[in-house]
């Protein structure tokens, strides 16, 4: 997968691949292999323990943030990370996705930018390793709105890292996309879009 490349090359000379050799994650070839977006299944566990380590330290500052802006919103969050059973995550993920806790984070992204750019960076990071791990799902599960969404968030990173035939042809690709026939739409929305290896 090309993004995965491009998350490389946003996060080259960072010292993210020099952090992941000193914890012993890995050796400096395969970190060097991981920035390069090679080996899809090691790339991706990388950047999955990479984004959960970022996000127990972004954690804390996001509760200061919603103690500032929404005191019950924070709480409701707290609680919900408390329990990791499925209906909690469940409730969790509900929680996330609301226009209620979707504005607070916009906003916390823009303070991020504001007050420091490094932490904007990462952020970034953060966004492209959401988005991608977003595009795996809706690739595994067969879940179209889903597809459609995470490939509308890369656009920008393959202009911004000039990958032009991925910008060029993904902007055709969603133009396309956008305006199937509602029959094809509707088997699209099924998950048949997808190509599987049958027994």
């Amino acid at each position: 997968m090309n993004f995965l490349g491009v998350i490389g090359q946003h996060m080259v000379d960072s010292g993210l691949s020099e952090l992941w050799v000193k914890c012993d994650l890995m050796g400096a070839n395969a970190a060097q292999h991981v920035m390069a977006g090679k080996g899809y299944a090691r790339v991706i566990r990388t950047h999955k323990l990479t984004l959960q380590a970022l996000w127990q330290l972004l954690l804390p500052r996001l509760y200061t943030y919603l103690d500032e802006v929404d005191v019950t919103l924070r709480a409701e969050l707290s609680d919900l990370c408390q329990s990791v059973d499925a209906d909690h995550i469940a409730q969790m993920v509900d929680k996330l996705t609301t226009d209620r806790f979707q504005q607070p984070m916009k906003e916390f992204a823009a303070s991020l930018a504001v007050d420091d750019p490094n932490a904007a960076f990462w952020w970034d990071y953060m966004t492209m390793v959401s988005t991608v791990l977003c595009f795996t799902r809706a690739q595994r599960d067969g879940l179209w709105d889903l597809h459609l969404y995470a490939f509308k968030r890369m656009l920008p990173f393959f202009f911004r890292y000039v990958h032009i035939n991925n910008a060029r042809w993904g902007t055709v690709y969603l133009a396309e996309m956008s305006a199937l026939p509602p029959e094809i739409l509707l088997e699209f929305q099924k998950g048949n879009f997808l190509v599987k290896r049958s027994d």
